[in-house]
């Protein structure tokens, strides 16, 4: 069976019109490590609403940005 983890890969920003858009990271970040970087409380509402989040089993290496797609894929699944 797999372990998966909870990463966040990306957040989405608003212009001063209140239009969002999404802002993708080059590669995920593990949801604790992103919490304790930028000071925030993972069980509130307000400081995860405006994040992407994704469970994974290995950041490391198995996963890129598909630039078109906007989304992460496994890139040992085309092999």
């Amino acid at each position: 069976m797999k372990k998966y983890k909870k990463y966040v890969v990306g957040k989405i920003t608003r212009d001063s019109k209140g239009e969002e858009s999404f802002v993708y990271f080059s590669t995920p970040v593990e949801e604790s490590f992103y919490a304790d970087e930028n000071k925030l409380d993972m069980t509130k509402l307000f400081n995860v609403r405006d994040l992407i989040a994704v469970y994974l089993t290995d950041a490391d290496g198995s996963y890129v940005l598909d630039l078109v797609l906007k989304t992460f894929l496994n890139t040992e699944d085309s092999k």
